[in-house]
């Protein structure tokens, strides 16, 4: 027995002495010191040896523009060093153009701090601040989807159609049992058994929603948001969409912007747009945009859902596309129920035998999308069949 006892505590000194010296180690290896950060020339911050530069700026309230919140997929939150730029990452290669990284941009997500470093920023990112605004209202617009409405905190609130808001939601516990999805969506939230989910996260996360604002919604800044379900069980739902899924009016969200994003380029072609779920988002902000401006020549959206409860602003559509301004919109159903009578099938497709193969010159257009990746690619796909350039097809994916 004496045997086994001293054993046991050989094993518990060693175990200790180890844990010990990884932790000496570590600390030698990573010293724990400030980097200096300079602005622009005339400004100075203090980041930590390792931390990410994102995470640096973020944490002295300088927001700079990431629609994936740091994963290192979005490719916006690029900044361009001054002096010696360290060499570049994978993801840098893959998301900057050679142009750029000669130049020495590099993506703030990606770079570490070792040493202290001088960048370049716009002047729109020094000047944009976070803030806390007051829910006016959370509607549900279809089964996985919600529209909020937040009281903006300055009246008018200046905005461009594809800018989009940056959002945080706090460490914390969401439950989805608090989310109301409404009587039309009732029977589907339940058939998936949604309100028995939840999510908690130990730090603040922040996300990025294209504004679904049109010209007139100068009082509130309006977003679309996706419930991110679980890709497979025993996973949770997204941390931020399911927070600012269960707000209510009265409540405060922060969030930051709005940032530069999609926009129309030339407005003297004929436009074509393409979404899928809340691609319609930026859509239906640059849509109203055109309208309003009476876009001397004709606008198409294509907009593909699932099933009838999936579309979104039909009503408004519809209205507009009746108006004889020169807009037309064609919604189209991947599953649709017997009562339906429009287009069926994938938006790519429809796209293709209702516009492409008619136009005489589909070329001469400039092609917007914003949906999905598959669906993105599946229309670039039909566009380059058609002959139509990459200069003139915009998108912005989400995943």
């Amino acid at each position: 027995m004496s045997t086994i006892v001293y054993s046991l505590l050989l094993f518990v000194a060693f175990a200790t002495l180890l844990a010990l010296f990884i932790l000496l180690a570590r600390r030698w290896l990573v010293p724990d010191r400030p980097i200096a950060i300079r602005l622009n020339s005339d400004r100075q911050i203090t980041g930590h040896f390792g931390q990410k530069l994102l995470q640096a700026l973020n944490e002295c309230d300088i927001h700079l523009p990431s629609a994936c919140a740091g994963a290192g997929t979005c490719g916006l939150c690029h900044v361009h060093l001054t002096h010696t730029a360290p060499p570049p990452t994978p993801i840098d290669k893959a998301l900057l153009n050679p142009d750029q990284i000669r130049s020495g941009e590099r993506l703030a997500c990606q770079l570490s701090l070792r040493t202290d470093i001088e960048i370049t920023l716009a002047d729109e990112v020094l000047s944009t601040s976070s803030w806390q605004a007051r829910v006016v209202c959370n509607r549900s617009l279809s089964p996985l989807i919600h529209e909020i409405e937040l009281a903006a905190d300055t009246q008018p609130f200046q905005f461009e159609s594809g800018d989009f808001m940056q959002l945080t939601a706090p460490a914390g516990t969401t439950l989805l049992k608090d989310v109301d999805p409404g009587d039309t969506h009732r029977a589907a939230w339940q058939s998936l058994n949604i309100s028995q989910l939840g999510v908690r996260s130990e730090h603040p996360q922040t996300r990025a929603y294209s504004l679904a604002n049109r010209p007139e919604d100068t009082q509130s800044v309006i977003l679309m948001i996706r419930l991110a379900l679980p890709p497979a069980p025993g996973v949770a739902p997204g941390v931020v969409s399911s927070y600012l899924c269960t707000r209510r009016p009265g409540d405060r969200v922060e969030l930051s912007g709005p940032h530069r994003g999609f926009r129309i380029v030339d407005e003297s072609r004929e436009l074509v747009f393409v979404g899928g779920g809340v691609g319609m988002a930026p859509l239906r902000s640059m849509i109203h945009r055109q309208t309003a401006r009476q876009h001397a020549l004709p606008m198409n959206f294509y907009y593909g859902a699932r099933t009838q409860a999936d579309l979104l602003y039909r009503e408004e559509f519809d209205s507009l596309s009746a108006a004889e301004n020169g807009f037309s919109w064609t919604p189209a159903l991947s599953e649709p129920d017997p009562s339906w009578s429009g287009e069926q099938g994938f938006i790519h497709t429809v796209l293709r035998k209702q516009f492409l193969d008619a136009h005489p010159v589909p070329a001469s257009c400039d092609y917007y999308l914003c949906g999905p990746p598959l669906m993105i690619r599946a229309v670039v796909d039909e566009l380059h069949a058609a002959g139509v350039q990459d200069t003139h097809i915009y998108k912005d994916e989400f995943g």
